[in-house]
């Protein structure tokens, strides 16, 4: 092959083949599929919409990038007005509607329906084990209360753990995904395999701009939810 003097380099480099492998998730993210790659891990990107929903998978494969397109439909909520489901309004005259901090005037922060962080108290159950070997034969060590403690508590049965709870082979109850037949809840939509702001269920909010985005809901700091939120004591 005869390559002309003065070739600008990356051309040369290019028609002889010997560019760069992409050789990470990132790099991955913006090559084309068919380029030289040189990496093991498997690069999953979630697209949330509003109209192209899905996810896009990049894998190398014989030192090729292969990209794998996995679509679904968009979540949208029918029935639009100011408030769903179980939703319940701030009280008149004590609290105000708010989507956002900005809506508070300064004074207090958006609390979203639902929102109790600021109520949750860590360390109120004692610390009984750090490991199943800490517990009766019996048991296993588990977790409680968002990880603030932990107790020795028996190995669960196909009929001991909650409704929208599965007990696994670890002898722990752990959550039902939502493919598994636990509903999310209004607002909210199913992505099994999600990493975003998907919660132990598999499910995630719906992205909104506005009110019109989320049916009978109310868009409170970009996502979906039972109603509007309602200003509060600032965040501790």
């Amino acid at each position: 092959m005869k390559i002309e003097r003065g070739l600008p380099l990356l051309l040369t480099l290019a028609l002889l083949g010997c560019a760069e492998p992409v050789d990470s998730c990132s790099e991955a993210s913006s090559a084309s599929e068919g380029a030289r790659c040189d990496f093991d891990e498997s690069c999953r990107e979630f697209r949330d919409g509003p109209t192209n929903c899905g996810y896009v998978d990049r894998t190398c494969v014989d030192g090729r990038l292969r990209v794998s397109v996995i679509p679904f439909g968009c979540p949208t909520l029918p029935d639009a007005g100011s408030g769903c489901g179980a939703y319940e309004p701030p009280p008149a005259m004590t609290s105000t509607e708010c989507r956002s901090d900005a809506d508070c005037g300064g004074s207090g922060s958006c609390w979203a329906p639902g929102d109790t962080s600021a109520f949750y108290v860590a360390g109120f159950c004692p610390m009984e084990c750090a490991n199943d070997g800490d517990c009766a034969a019996s048991q296993v060590c588990v977790e409680l209360n968002q990880g603030s403690c932990s107790q020795c508590r028996e190995r669960c049965t196909a009929t001991s753990c909650s409704r929208w709870e599965t007990c696994g082979d670890d002898g722990r109850c752990r959550p039902q995904r939502c493919d598994e037949g636990y509903a999310c809840p209004i607002g909210s939509t199913c992505v099994p395999g999600g990493v975003d702001d998907v919660d132990a269920h598999g499910c995630t909010t719906v992205p909104c701009d506005d009110d019109d985005d989320c049916g009978c809901g109310a868009c409170v700091f970009g996502s979906c939810a039972l109603g509007p939120g309602r200003c509060e004591p600032p965040r501790p």
